[in-house]
C-alpha cells in the first residue's frame, strides 16, 4: 500500500506518496493525480495504490523527490478535527494512582497545535513552564462517519501515525480547575507524522511497541496492548453524536513514564530533544525551545 506524507517542496506544501518511505523517495501526488489533501489519499488509498503500481510497472513515474527531515509537515489537512484521549493505558493509570476509567475521556486538540514530525516545540514561559511529553498512537479516519459501533469504527480507520501530545502540566497540577485545552492546546503542541501508514500494513491486534526518549534517555516504553479502550472502542465513543470526516484524527492515549509522574518531575527544558517511536510507523524528533514572550 502507498504511504502518504506532507512536506515543503520548494516554497509549496505538497502531498507526497511512496511505496517505501523509509528509503526517502517520494512522489508528488498533485503531479500524479492532482491530489492535494491527505484526506483524499486516505479515503482512496486502495485505488491510488493500484494506479501508482500501474505507473511504476509501465515505467511512467516521474523522478522521485528526496525530502529533508525538516521539510516534513504535519500530514493533517487544515480543515480537519483532531481529538485526543486521556487515561487510556493501564500502566499510565497505575502510575497516576487513579481508578480505571469507565469510558474514554476525550478532548479536542485545536488545529493550532499541529506541528511537523521534526519541527521545534516552542513553549512560552508564561503558559508552559512545566512541559511534558506523551507519545501516542494517532489514527486517521478514511470515511465520513457518525454513531459507529466499535467494529464499524475500527473498519473506518484508514491510516496510522505517531503523535506527541505535548502538555503544560501547571494547568493540571496547580490550576484550580482542570484546564485540559490550555494544558494541551497551545501552539505546536502536537507533533505528528512522520507520514500516514495505511492501516493494512500494520497488525494492530498484536500490540505495537511505543517509546519516547528525552536526550537519549528512555522515558516511556510500553505496548498498545496496554490500551484500556482499543482503537475501535475509542473511535466509536468519539463518534457518538459527532460527525466525523475522512481525514479527522484521534490520538489514543499515552503510556506510563511521563515527567509528571517521575521522581523530581524532570520537565522538558530549552534544548531538549524528544524522540517518539511506534513499531512500524516511524518516529518523531522534536527539539524544545522556550521563549519569554510571543514570537
Amino acid at each position: 500500500m502507498l504511504y502518504c506524507a506532507k512536506a515543503l517542496v520548494g516554497d509549496d506544501a505538497e502531498v507526497l506518496v511512496s511505496r517505501s518511505p523509509s528509503e526517502g523517495e517520494w512522489y508528488s501526488a498533485s503531479t500524479l493525480w492532482d491530489l492535494t489533501s491527505t484526506s483524499e489519499y486516505v479515503a482512496n488509498r486502495h485505488e491510488l495504490t493500484a494506479r501508482f503500481d500501474q505507473l511504476s510497472s509501465s515505467q511512467r513515474l516521474p523522478p522521485p523527490l528526496t525530502i529533508e527531515p525538516r521539510s516534513y509537515l504535519a500530514p493533517v489537512d487544515a480543515d480537519r478535527k483532531v481529538f485526543a484521549v486521556g487515561l487510556n493505558y493501564h500502566d499510565h493509570v497505575k502510575e497516576l494512582g487513579v481508578a480505571l476509567p469507565q469510558e474514554p475521556y476525550f478532548f479536542i486538540k485545536p488545529q493550532n497545535t499541529m506541528n511537523g514530525p521534526f519541527g521545534d516545540v516552542v513553549a512560552e514561559a508564561a503558559t508552559a513552564s512545566q512541559l511534558d511529553y506523551e507519545v501516542e498512537l494517532a489514527v486517521m479516519l478514511a470515511q465520513d462517519a457518525k454513531n459507529l459501533s466499535p467494529a464499524e469504527a475500527l473498519a473506518a480507520v484508514g491510516g496510522l501515525m505517531v503523535a506527541n501530545d505535548v502538555s503544560a502540566r501547571e494547568w493540571y497540577v496547580q490550576s484550580t480547575f482542570l484546564q485540559w485545552v490550555r494544558m494541551k492546546g497551545q501552539d505546536g503542541f502536537c507533533p505528528i507524522g512522520p507520514w500516514i501508514t495505511p492501516v493494512e500494513e500494520i497488525a494492530l491486534s498484536r500490540g505495537l511497541g511505543i517509546r519516547c526518549w528525552v536526550n537519549g534517555e528512555l522515558r516511556q516504553s510500553s505496548s498498545t496492548n496496554q490500551l484500556i479502550f482499543d482503537v475501535g472502542e475509542v473511535v466509536s465513543f468519539v463518534s457518538a453524536g459527532i460527525s466525523l470526516r475522512a481525514g479527522d484524527v484521534i490520538l489514543t492515549g499515552s503510556p506510563a513514564g511521563v515527567a509528571m509522574c517521575m521522581e523530581g518531575q524532570p520537565w522538558l527544558k530549552h534544548g531538549d530533544e524528544v524522540v517518539c517511536e511506534i513499531d512500524g510507523l516511524g518516529g518523531l524528533a522534536n527539539n524544545v525551545r522556550t521563549i519569554q514572550g510571543m514570537e
